[in-house]
């Protein structure tokens, strides 16, 4: 092992014995022992990429020198300040959707912070708002009526990629407004989740001072473990909302199993609790792993995905288990596809190694301008000929439209 690859293996190591939650924490002189072993002011900076600044600092605050605990601590309580403020804009929008009569819930953010890691702050940079896609045009013009500002200029790719969700400022906070729970439309048109069903399903519930609309706490669970998986599962912080939403919100696990099935999640989910279970310890029973796997070859490919990796020597940092896990679909034929155009991307990632997601100038950018004046109409429009399952009329082989 490289030196290098050692030191990120000593950073994994203390930072993940740093989160671990319900009893299978280390001892404060064990936790000590690590953050030294790794560098204290390494660990931090490791903490804050990792984006679980807030349960890191409740564990080794105690056993960090007074540097690098101010540079945590401090880390934290931004995290705080921020949850706040978006507390007092959950209590804006509230009143002025009901009044609208739109249906909405809040996704991650506030409620995870509140609900799932029962105060324990917890990094976010936006408040993910979720309404039906019927609703969409009125949901938008609603948060522009109170401020709102449209971040996107890219209507051709929003368009043609039938984007899931629109960026928008609202004062010094920010807003992704979703019509779907899945983003990308290589992704959700492999998935068939029936989002009316989960907006009938939506309960009321305290987040810290306010009132609002939150996913059934199963539902929840699953789109938790859908969002880690898709997005590649390298975030310790995605595998600590797994493990938080599982031993906080109480899942019904019959039904968890029964709605991913129906939704065609069953890989994706299985992968995130396993890794969740096998990195933090999350208490996912074992028969709902092998339900989910579908099989032995089935659990053979949760096994391999198992382990987490903050990174690897794929350009960017990308692993090939990184790639396999973004690309979990319905089934091995659909996951194949998509390994290998995933597989296609990083060679192309070798000879092309621009940031495209931070360059606006690029065509590949959703803030790059395209689309003239009525490209907003033009996504609006296609967004409200979306199907049940926020599929854009397209056949895909094997999932009903």
């Amino acid at each position: 092992m490289t030196d290098k690859n050692e030191a990120r293996r000593r950073l994994e190591d203390a930072l993940v014995a740093a989160v671990k939650s319900g009893g299978s924490a280390p001892s404060q002189q064990d936790l000590k022992a690590l953050a030294e072993r790794a560098g204290e002011d390494a660990l931090v900076d490791f903490a804050i990429a990792q984006r679980v600044t807030g349960p890191a600092s409740q564990a080794l605050c105690g056993v960090l020198a007074e540097g690098p605990r101010a540079r945590l601590l401090s880390a934290a309580n931004a995290d705080v300040l921020s949850h706040l403020s978006y507390l007092g804009l959950l209590v804006r929008l509230g009143p002025a959707f009901r009044e609208a009569e739109v249906p909405w819930v809040v996704v991650k953010g506030p409620v995870l912070a509140e609900l799932a890691y029962g105060g324990t702050p917890r990094n976010y940079q936006d408040l993910d708002v979720v309404v039906p896609a019927e609703h969409f045009r009125r949901a938008l013009e609603l948060l522009t009526s109170k401020g709102g500002s449209v971040i996107d200029r890219n209507w051709d790719l929003l368009t043609s990629d039938l984007r899931g969700q629109l960026h928008l400022t609202l004062g010094a906070e920010l807003v992704d407004l979703h019509w779907h729970l899945i983003n990308l439309v290589n992704q959700r048109d492999r998935f068939t989740i029936p989002m009316a069903d989960l907006f009938d399903r939506r309960r009321q519930a305290r987040v810290g001072t306010v009132t609002t609309w939150v996913l059934d706490p199963t539902d929840a669970v699953l789109h938790v473990a859908v969002h880690a998986a898709l997005a590649g599962g390298h975030q310790l912080g995605w595998l600590v909302d797994v493990e938080r939403s599982v031993r906080n919100l109480e899942p019904d696990w019959a039904v968890l199993v029964q709605r991913s099935r129906a939704w065609h999640t069953n890989l994706p989910v299985a992968v995130a609790l396993d890794r969740a279970k096998e990195v933090l310890g999350a208490p996912v029973p074992a028969d709902v792993l092998e339900e989910l796997s579908g099989g032995a070859a089935g659990r053979l490919l949760v096994n391999s995905l198992r382990k987490w990796r903050s990174s690897g020597s794929l350009p960017g940092g990308g692993s090939i288990d990184r790639a396999v896990t973004r690309s979990l679909r319905d089934g091995y034929p659909a996951t194949a596809t998509e390994v290998a155009r995933s597989a296609y991307e990083m060679v192309q990632r070798r000879f092309d190694r621009h940031e495209y997601w931070r360059d606006p100038d690029d065509p590949r950018n959703v803030l790059h301008s395209s689309g003239g004046a009525d490209g907003l109409e033009r996504y609006l429009e296609s967004v409200g000929a979306t199907d049940a399952y926020g599929h854009g009329g397209r056949q895909v082989s094997g999932v009903p439209h």
